[in-house]
This record gives structure tokens, sequence and C-alpha cells, in this order.
């Protein structure tokens, strides 16, 4: 079917807008200020790191396991399961503002984690989802706003910490996250067959049993080029893990303090915002794929400016590489999914690359906090370098391995 409605048109965009900009607030409290939150509570950086990974896997094996429900199921489709998600999300939101314990708030932080990753590719999907019914929407543009809001969220959070102290973090994320349940809850479902139905990649005789999932072959067999380009990914998410995850750490090195990290947190989504804003113009001049390996170049940059960031606006400077860095990586791992992958395992494709950088979360975590703790700020950013250099050549061959497909 085609949406014709105009009401129903302008309310999906700006829910869809709205439900993307709350998921990058919720990310700017729990990812920007976990580290500082559980420091506060007692835990060391190592313990962070290792709790961080423990929970990491947990949303790494859920991930395309959801994925693949939402694709192959009629009733626990991408909403009905990004509702439930929300749903305890708020949940655990209210629990962290009474449980205030070192151990209880690690173990619901490590639940926020899971819930924010599980719910990355069911929102990533979504503008994919509605424009098969004939509802424009840009995901770059999106995508940039969702910029825009974790750097607004990850400035208040800073002078929010400085004023009130770190149980701003919990109360900010009990409003956010009611707030993003709310926008699910009103965003519409559709289950009439999608616009041009007949025309989306099928690899099957028949569209009606693709979409049935009557192909049983292997999600790593299907589509080998693609899961090359996933590794590439999980290393190039890795070095931005530890450029993220250890903000406070390269920041505390700099000589700032928690209103610092808010500054640089927001100055880095900032200036993310150009590229992701005009990405989808781009997608459309160059390939996908390439540009990924720009990224993963960026990344390499960071690094290196982050060696010799000895003050505050040096380390500044390198949060605002996430411009040529992660602002480019960001909507291409979701176009690249959306580009390779059928439309019957669609989600599924975007759950592979959010469990990507969810396990590179994972070594990030178990490795940098060690590293840090053990060796210093210098081997840790060297190390992660090391790793963006090596994810630079594998992206390179996943790439030379789709030419020769």
């Amino acid at each position: 079917m085609t949406v014709t409605d105009k009401k129903t048109i302008r309310r999906v965009q700006i829910l869809d807008i709205v439900m993307m900009c709350l998921l990058y607030m919720i990310q700017a409290c729990i990812f920007g200020f976990v580290m500082s939150y559980l420091l506060e509570k007692g835990m060391t950086s190592a313990a962070v790191g290792s709790l961080n990974a423990g929970f990491a896997v947990l949303a790494a094996f859920l991930q395309p396991t959801l994925g693949r429900i939402s694709d192959r199921s009629k009733y626990f489709d991408w909403k009905k399961q990004l509702q439930i998600i929300a749903v305890g999300l708020e949940i655990l939101a209210v629990l962290s503002l009474i449980f205030q314990g070192k151990i209880p708030s690690a173990v619901l932080f490590g639940l926020f984690l899971v819930s924010v990753n599980c719910m990355n590719p069911f929102v990533f999907a979504s503008p994919f989802y509605y424009e098969r019914f004939g509802i424009s929407i840009n995901f770059g543009r999106v995508r940039a706003l969702g910029s825009v809001s974790y750097a607004l969220m990850s400035y208040v959070m800073g002078l929010l910490i400085t004023r009130f102290g770190i149980i701003a973090v919990p109360y900010t994320i009990v409003l956010t996250s009611a707030l993003f349940s709310l926008v699910v809850w009103l965003l519409p479902r559709f289950e009439e067959k999608p616009l041009n139905y007949q025309d989306y990649k099928q690899r099957s005789d028949s569209p009606d049993d693709a979409i049935r999932g009557a192909d049983k072959t292997p999600f790593y067999k299907k589509y080998p080029v693609f899961m090359s380009m996933v590794i590439a990914v999980f290393l190039i998410m890795y070095v931005f893990n530890v450029f993220s995850g250890f903000l406070f750490q390269i920041i505390t090195h700099a000589g700032g303090d928690n209103a610092a990290l808010g500054l640089a947190g927001a100055v880095g989504a900032i200036c993310e915002v150009p590229m992701i804003f005009f990405f989808s113009s781009l997608a459309k001049k160059f390939s996908v794929g390439k540009m990924i390996l720009i990224g993963a170049v960026g990344f390499v940059l960071r690094g290196i400016v982050y060696l010799f960031a000895a003050n505050i606006p040096l380390a500044i400077f390198g949060t605002a590489l996430s411009a040529i860095s992660y602002a480019i990586i960001a909507p291409a791992i979701v176009y690249y999914a959306d580009n390779e992958i059928n439309k019957e395992d669609a989600v599924t494709g975007q759950s592979y690359m959010t469990m990507a950088q969810v396990v590179g979360s994972i070594a990030a975590s178990l490795l940098n906090g060690f590293i840090y703790d053990h060796f210093g700020y210098t081997a840790m950013i060297l190390s992660a370098t090391a790793v963006g250099v090596l994810a630079v050549f594998f992206t390179l061959a996943a790439l030379r391995r789709k030419e020769t497909a």
C-alpha cells in the first residue's frame, strides 16, 4: 500500500525524528557518563570495562536473534519489540533511583547498555520501513538531528552533574526513556504489502515465500561479502569505543573535569552533524563502502591527535575529528546494510552491524580498562590506533572481495 494521507505522513515523519533524537539523548546519558557514574560509586576503570563487556556479550547475542524474529514474525515486529524494550528501560531507570549502591548501580547500568544496544537496529530500520509505504524519511538528516540531540544532552548533563552531582544521570534517564516509550507507542504500524513490493530484491523465486522465511540459508552464507565488512566494522567500532567509552580518561589526562567531558561530547556530536546531514546525498554519488574506508582512516587520525592531547583544546580537537570518522561510519554502515541485504532480511542485516558495534565495545572495554589501569594512557591510545590501522586494511580487503565477487 501507499500512504497518501498528508496528516499521517507528517505525523510519522515527526515522530520518527523525535524517536531518533530521544534515542541519542538516552545514549548521551548512558554511554557518555557511565564511566564517571560508576567510578564515583567506587569501581575501577578495569571493573567498569569488564562490566560493559559482560553485558555487551548479552546484547551481542540478543541483537541478531531479535532481528531475525522481527523479520520473520508478524506479531513481534520491530515496533512491538521496541515497545517492550522501551518499557523495560523505563522500569530500569526508576529502579536506578531506588537502588544507589555500587553493585545495584553496576547491574542496572549494564542492563541500560543492553537495552539501548538492542533498540538501535529497530530505530535505524524504521525510516526504511516507512519509506516502503511511500513515507519519505531522509535517514541522514534524521540521524544528524540525533547527533545534535546527543550534543545538547552531553553539554546539559555536564552542567547538571556539576550542579547537582552524579545523581542527575539516572533522573535524566527516567525522563528521556518515558518520552521515548510514548513516541514509540504513537508511531503507526502498517500491515499491508509495501509500495513496489514486487521490486524489492529477493533471492527466492517467490517474494511471498521469502517474506515468510522460506529461505533457510544461514545468514553468513547468504551474504559472505557483507559479513567481511561486518568484521571491518567490528575493528572500526573497537577504536570508536576506546575513544568514546574512555573519553573521561582522555579528558582527565588533559586536565579536565565532568564539565569539560560534557563540552567535549557536545563538540564531537555537533561536528558530526554536517556530514551525517548530507550523507544521503553523498551516498548517491560515492560508494558507501569507500566512505567506510575514509571513516576508518579518520579514526587513525583521531588516535594520533589523542596521543599528543596534553591540554583541553587539543583533546576537544580530537573529538571534533568525529566529523571525518564516526560521522561517516554511523550512517554508512546503516546504508551499507540496507544496500547489500535483501529486504526480507533487512532488520537482521542492521542487527549484525549493530552486533559488530557491540562486540567492538566488548573488546574495547575488556582490553582497555586493563591497559589503562596497568600500562597507562599512552599505551591505551597507541593500541587503539594500531587497531585502527588494522581496520583500514580489513576494510580494503572487504571492498576488494566485493569487486571480485
